[in-house]
């Protein structure tokens, strides 16, 4: 059989083509950080009462402009590490500041190294306040069983990995690099710079 009129292969693109971005992996994803914060410690008296209410009351807000975070593809998961910078109230009153840290893989199957992750902006989703009575830190567990205010951040956020291609005006597709999910090698994660507290 004569095999002389057959269409373009995948893997020979013919002239006049363009490169464009084909999304591989498109969800939306949350990202959870964590810290305890023992009460004992804290410069203004505060404690748990009855019914786990905090007295006075602890809050915390965050500064959604200054999420610094690194973002890096792996094969079929893509990484984010990070800080999120938070300020504590007690009674109203501003306690301090800190950067939290956090981590967050998100499954995206099909994706490698050398795609492209886009993120939409990070959303401040729920702040939770939980009071843990005679709870125990591993980090200070010389403090013995503490009154703990655990508080968690949910942000949300869409995530989006593309993968530069080129298309023919024939319809060939070609991936420009043939070869960016065959043996990855391993990947060096790093902290960014955390941004600066004012409190």
């Amino acid at each position: 059989m004569n095999n002389e009129n057959k269409g373009p292969s995948q893997n020979h693109c013919l002239n006049d083509s363009l490169i464009i971005d084909s999304v591989i992996c498109s969800k939306e994803v949350k990202k959870v950080t964590e810290l305890d914060i023992p009460l004992p410690l804290l410069p203004i008296p505060i404690e748990i009462g009855p019914g786990g209410i905090i007295t006075p009351e602890l809050s915390i807000t965050v500064d959604s402009s200054g999420i610094s975070q690194n973002v890096i593809v792996l094969k079929d998961m893509v990484v984010n590490i990070g800080y999120v910078p938070a300020s504590s109230f007690v009674g109203g009153t501003l306690l301090g500041s800190a950067n939290i840290p956090f981590q967050e893989e998100t499954d995206c199957p099909g994706v490698c190294p050398g795609d492209i992750a886009v993120e939409s902006p990070l959303q401040v989703e729920a702040i939770i306040i939980q009071p843990l009575p005679n709870a125990i830190i591993p980090a200070l567990i010389t403090l013995g069983p503490t009154d703990i205010a655990r508080v968690k951040i949910i942000l949300r956020t869409t995530i989006t990995v593309i993968r530069p291609i080129i298309k023919s005006k024939d319809g060939c597709f070609s991936d420009l690099n043939t070869d960016r999910c065959k043996n990855p090698s391993p990947s060096n994660i790093t902290l960014p710079v955390p941004p600066a507290n004012e409190g």
